[in-house]
Parts: C-alpha cells; sequence; structure tokens
C-alpha cells in the first residue's frame, strides 16, 4: 500500500497553531499521527481512547484530527484539530 498524498485545510492549521508549539513531546505525537494518518487513514479511527468510532477521527491525546480520505485521489485532507470536548 503506497502512501496517500496530504492536504492541509487552513483552518486545521490555525487550530493546530493554537495547540501545539508549547510542548516539544505533544508536537512529535501530532506529527507521528499526522505519517501514521498518510500511511494507513482507515487505521486511526478507532483512537481517541475508544471514545469515537469512526473512520475519520485519529486521537492525540486529548485531542482530534478530524480528517477526510479520498480513495479516488489516494489523498488524506486534515480538516481539523479539535479538543475531544468540542466533538
Amino acid at each position: 500500500m503506497s502512501a496517500y498524498r496530504l492536504i492541509r485545510k487552513k483552518v486545521f492549521e490555525r487550530d493546530i497553531s493554537r495547540a501545539v508549539g508549547r510542548d516539544a513531546v505533544f508536537d512529535m505525537r501530532v506529527e507521528r499521527r499526522i505519517k501514521k494518518l498518510v500511511e494507513n487513514p482507515k487505521h486511526h479511527g478507532y483512537h481517541a481512547g475508544g471514545l469515537i468510532r469512526c473512520n475519520w477521527v485519529a486521537g492525540v491525546g486529548d485531542r482530534a484530527i478530524i480528517y477526510e480520505i479520498d480513495e479516488t485521489d489516494e489523498t488524506v485532507t486534515l480538516l481539523r484539530f479539535l479538543s475531544l470536548d468540542e466533538l
């Protein structure tokens, strides 16, 4: 399986700039999760401590990456980076 192409929406970039940057370990966790999403986006929906069960949300600590998969173009579009309380 080849890696999907990654698209980051502006609102995702805004969300992430507010949430990361103060903690290097958390920043690395977010980047690892994004890398894994690109490698296999359907696998990561069960994360977030079992709170969310769909194939377009990937948990990172108390936050989640909301994403969209386009099988035809083999792209993963990162839509939002939200607190689990906001879902």
